[in-house]
């Protein structure tokens, strides 16, 4: 894949268009083969404020969407969420941004193409993607849906490195 086609799924012409929830969504549920290196090249050349405002915002959003009863998925979530964060906290250099790119590319592995969530009344295995949007779209369908999320619960996470004084300062906004 060139980046041509990369900036067609986020639906950019250029890293400074990368903007919007839409193109971080569009990143992160992708079923399309990316590779690590073109996603990395695209993470250093965005705006880290922007980067990091629309990566919240689609986890934020996705938290919004998981039942009340399913907690063991709520703080999956948020620790899949605190690790993105993490490393756009850290995305310094080119090989920060590579390791965030493993991180993006780890999570829609587990989130769109792999089948990690077993719906109750079908039978059928989905994505946690179709059950997001399945229970999201049950508000307004009526439409009930039960999944149980035991296999997405094996998410494997690689260690990352958040240097306090970096978190005091960000909390802060000390420059």
């Amino acid at each position: 894949m060139d980046m041509t086609q990369l900036y067609r799924i986020v639906d950019v012409e250029s890293p400074d268009e990368f903007k919007y929830y839409d193109n971080m969504s569009a990143l992160l549920e992708s079923e399309e083969y990316i590779e690590t290196e073109d996603i990395a090249e695209l993470l250093f050349e965005i705006d880290l404020e922007i980067l990091e405002e629309t990566m919240d915002t689609f986890f934020e959003e996705y938290l919004t969407h998981i039942p009340d009863e399913e907690s063991d998925l709520y703080i999956l979530i948020e620790e899949i969420k605190r690790v993105m964060m993490g490393r756009i906290t850290n995305l310094n250099s080119e090989d920060a941004a590579y390791m965030l790119a493993e991180e993006i590319n780890r999570f829609r592995k587990w989130y769109a193409l792999d089948t990690n969530a077993f719906d109750l009344k079908s039978g059928y295995e989905v994505t946690m993607m179709d059950a997001r949007y399945n229970i999201a779209s049950s508000k307004f369908t009526g439409e009930e849906f039960k999944y149980d999320y035991s296999t997405a619960y094996d998410y494997e996470f690689d260690g990352y490195d958040v240097a306090v004084s970096d978190m005091i300062m960000k909390e802060n906004d000390i420059d």
